[in-house]
């Protein structure tokens, strides 16, 4: 087993799983874990686990950012509307209206690290949410989304052509859903991708608890992307500089296996480190609470579908 955070470029290089890196691509390991970053644009190219099972597919972007003017009309810009460099273990992006972008990737634990900045904003101009790294899992597997008490989705597209359909968080239009949002509809800020026992853990280490849209939306009928749109509003002399990272982390297991990574994670916060015990009168209270299970059967003389 090796760690490094030190990338490597060179020719193409074949991959047990039979995939082929670009040539000038960044690439980072840690205990066997394996991530590469196409050398256009710094966007998830490959990453797999040890055990040598691919966890997502190419990413056409990087990044996704959005900026307001003072009327409140939105300028987005993604990664390759940038000129992009790469060195060390940066990534910087910078746009012909002055615009800079830089992550710093780090690689450790079998994980791997981003941590985004954001200078350069123009006159007149706010940045409202930046939504990167840019990940893209296959539409064949499972996601755990964090919305409500929790959900395992089987069909990525299901909210397809609903009021609840997927779309960038801001200014909610009459009649919409207003999103995953977190802290809100969503418990967590991670989301998680798995099949066959193996997983992708996708989370912001953030101690904060800034606002973000833990979201997910079809590509196409093979690829879904992940996200975790996270508003900008802490601003240091203009600049966006968060203090914490976002994570990528294969991992063995489903869903309670990635609830298992961000509890173990969210203890190690003063809040959550001494979770309170449940009090004895919960245990021997007469109150009888009823969760409404969806069935077969009728509810109100209403047919209700099985719960899937």
């Amino acid at each position: 087993m090796r760690e490094s955070g030190k990338m490597r470029r060179g020719f193409l290089i074949l991959l047990a799983a039979g995939f082929c890196l670009s040539a000038g691509a960044m690439t980072f390991e840690t205990d066997g874990a394996f991530l590469s970053l196409d050398e256009h644009n710094g966007a998830v190219e490959y990453l797999r686990g040890a055990d040598g099972v691919p966890r997502t597919v190419t990413a056409p972007e990087a990044f996704v950012l959005q900026l307001l003017d003072k009327a409140g009309n939105p300028v987005r810009l993604a990664s390759h509307e940038f000129r992009y460099s790469a060195e060390g273990n940066e990534l910087s992006y910078a746009h012909p209206n002055g615009l800079r972008v830089r992550v710093r990737v780090r690689a450790a634990g079998g994980a791997f690290y981003f941590r985004p900045e954001v200078s350069g904003i123009p006159e007149g101009l706010l940045l409202e949410w930046f939504d990167g790294p840019q990940v893209l899992a296959r539409s064949d597997t499972r996601l755990y989304w964090p919305y409500m008490d929790g959900a395992e989705v089987s069909n990525h597209a299901i909210r397809l052509g609903t009021p609840w359909e997927y779309r960038p968080l801001g200014r909610t239009p009459r009649y919409r859903s207003i999103g995953s949002l977190y802290p809100g509809w969503a418990q967590m800020q991670f989301i998680a991708s798995y099949a066959n026992g193996v997983g992708l853990y996708f989370a912001a280490v953030d101690p904060h608890h800034t606002p973000k849209a833990v979201e997910f939306t079809p590509v196409d009928g093979l690829r879904t992307r992940l996200s975790l749109q996270t508003f900008c509003g802490d601003l240091t002399d203009g600049a966006w500089r968060p203090d914490w990272e976002y994570v990528l982390k294969p991992y063995q297991g489903g869903w309670m296996e990635a609830c298992a990574l961000y509890r173990d994670w969210i203890r190690t916060l003063p809040e959550f480190r001494n979770p309170p015990k449940r009090p004895a009168w919960m245990r021997e209270s007469p109150v009888v609470l009823i969760y409404p299970v969806k069935g077969q059967g009728k509810d109100n003389e209403l047919e209700m579908q099985t719960n899937r």
